[in-house]
């Protein structure tokens, strides 16, 4: 559990409550938003060592030694993402403080996976790595809750981060594993269950077929999970499911008893929330989440107070949308008694209003401290992260267009589509005839094999330049996308001669701009201002080329995190 979580300073609040101590600040003239009984109640806010002590009107200015004027605002619980992959937002924790704090999140289950991940092929150690990224956590203006990742790295090293005095769970494993009965896999839940850590969960998914039904080696193909496995999920003691893409699938895990998180990832809400709201389906155990977000979006369109948003924008009433984010997510990873409140006890996370059904942050108080105003933070927190510069040999600088080349077997074409999300095979006898709308895509593994995997991408919209990613989710291999070979040739090598980054290429070869990853080959060390002008710049680029879609590294991000790559 992390500890600084449970710690209370019980005899001074106790003697604020009792009039014997003032309080350390004073927020009148609120509507506070009550999540256990729906109600607006108009008062204020009394708080000691950034606990709530008390919520009533009648206290004046003389019971605090400060105080700050609610200005009639709506003040709601700060919000809490319950799954969320803190090391490929592209920026270093005391960065992403600047994409989530002004839009009203306090609490953040981040899991650490791909920095643990990248160190481990690297051959550095993976648990050295992380408490290297989360150095100086308590000192930012969010809680950041360590989730030790539960895929990617030997067993033995996510068992040292579970024992860790600030570890707070245990990320994410894939349902192979679990289906498969792997004895590491079940002695690590089991383990994670007796230090009572929170376990992340993820159920519907494809399965990887293996042969000989050991779940070991190469898959054999794929099925989508059944009805029957998805049983063993809440046996095994999966409390929730991250991995919901449509109101079926929402329906099945509630109906399994585990809780199901709605992410805002590639339009997934807006397919599932209408369904929520026409069949009136109680929302106790749904919850937002975000799990994966690159910072420019975030800073952009923002974070959890954009699902609450697409909630209400498609019919949701307001305080149900809150609590999804709110008190639901705290009970969900066992904190209710802690966050996810504003009454006596809890932490002082607020979140000021000037409409429930906008959720547009005001001022974002952490434990009774004002943290964020207007948009923008109120300090900002720097935080030195180059023991994590590490050293990376270029390896793919005598790559040539040959190298590129496609081979058609049996005049036998496999297009993966992006907007269906699905393979397509195509009887053809030269990839130039594939159509327009298809694009040139190379997964390369520069850290191990150098082995070169070529594929054919439909949906992206691009007719010239290209585009390359260093790393994507569980993958630490450059992926790299379009048109020319020359240009994609030009976007590999500029990645390549760097630890990690993502790079435009325009028609004539040029770099239209760059992001370096220094940072575990994962993170870039520039500030959230810096990171989020340099995506746009690169965004902007590779639209001019018909690149129109929204977030389009990102989603060539995702094309590498295909596990039938490997």
């Amino acid at each position: 559990m992390y500890s600084d979580i449970l710690e209370k300073n019980t005899k001074e609040l106790i003697d604020v409550t009792t009039g014997k101590q003032k309080a350390d600040l004073l927020i009148n003239n609120l509507k506070i938003l009550d999540v256990y009984t729906d109600r607006i109640i108009e008062g204020s806010l009394l708080i000691k060592k950034g606990r709530i002590v008390s919520i009533n009107s009648s206290h004046v200015s003389d019971d605090a030694v400060e105080q700050f004027d609610g200005q009639g605002l709506y003040a709601i619980p700060g919000l809490i993402d319950p799954h969320f992959h803190v090391d490929s937002c592209l920026a270093t924790p005391a960065a992403l403080a600047d994409g989530i704090v002004p839009w009203g999140t306090t609490t953040l289950c981040g899991e650490v996976l791909d920095i643990a991940h990248y160190a481990h092929i690297l051959g550095k150690d993976p648990v050295k790595a992380a408490k290297l990224y989360l150095k100086d956590m308590k000192e930012l203006p969010y809680r950041l809750l360590p989730m030790a990742p539960g895929k990617m790295i030997p067993v033995k090293k996510t068992k040292e981060l579970l024992d860790w005095e600030y570890n707070f769970g245990l990320g994410e494993m894939l349902p192979h594993n679990i289906l498969g009965k792997r004895e590491e896999y079940l002695d690590l839940i089991d383990y994670a269950r007796k230090q009572r850590k929170f376990i992340s969960g993820h159920v519907l998914h494809r399965i990887w077929d293996f042969p000989n039904d050991n779940y070991d080696g190469r898959p054999d193909g794929c099925h989508m999970i059944t009805e029957n496995e998805i049983d063993t999920f809440p046996i095994v003691g999966y409390s929730h499911d991250h991995e919901i893409f449509n109101y079926n699938d929402l329906i099945t895990i509630l109906g399994r008893g585990m809780n199901a998180l709605v992410r805002t990832l590639d339009g997934m809400a807006k397919e599932i929330l209408p369904g929520i709201i026409n069949n009136k389906i109680p929302t106790d155990n749904i919850n937002f989440s975000i799990d994966d977000l690159h910072i420019h979006d975030i800073k952009n369109n923002g974070h959890l107070n954009f699902a609450i948003q697409e909630a209400i924008n498609l019919g949701m009433a307001p305080i149900k949308a809150i609590k999804m984010a709110t008190i639901n997510n705290a009970r969900l990873i066992g904190l209710d008694s802690e966050i996810g409140s504003l009454t006596p006890g809890r932490y002082a996370d607020i979140v000021l209003l000037s409409s429930l059904a906008n959720i547009k942050p005001e001022y974002v108080f952490k434990e009774g401290i004002l943290v964020a105003e207007k948009g923008h933070l109120v300090k900002e927190l720097i935080i030195d992260y180059s023991e994590l510069k590490w050293k990376l040999d270029s390896s793919l600088q005598e790559l040539t267009e040959g190298d590129l080349e496609y081979q058609v077997n049996d005049n036998q074409v496999t297009v993966y589509d992006i907007d269906k999300k699905e393979f397509n095979t195509l009887n053809l006898s030269s990839v130039e005839d594939v159509g327009e709308d298809v694009i040139y895509g190379y997964i390369l593994d520069r850290a191990r094999n150098k082995k070169i995997i070529k594929i054919l991408l439909k949906g992206f919209k691009i007719n010239e330049g290209a585009m390359a990613v260093s790393f994507s989710h569980n993958s630490s291999k450059i992926i790299a996308a379009g048109k020319d070979k020359s240009c994609i040739i030009k976007a590999i090598k500029e990645v390549d001669r760097h630890l990690g980054g993502i790079v435009a290429v325009d028609s004539e070869g040029a770099v239209i701009d760059f992001l370096e990853l220094d940072i575990a080959a994962v993170a870039s060390s520039l500030s959230c201002k810096e990171i989020v002008q340099k995506m746009q710049t690169m965004e902007d680029g590779i639209r001019k080329y018909g690149g129109g879609i929204d977030n389009i590294f990102m989603v060539l991000w995702f094309v590498g995190f295909l596990y039938i790559w490997d």
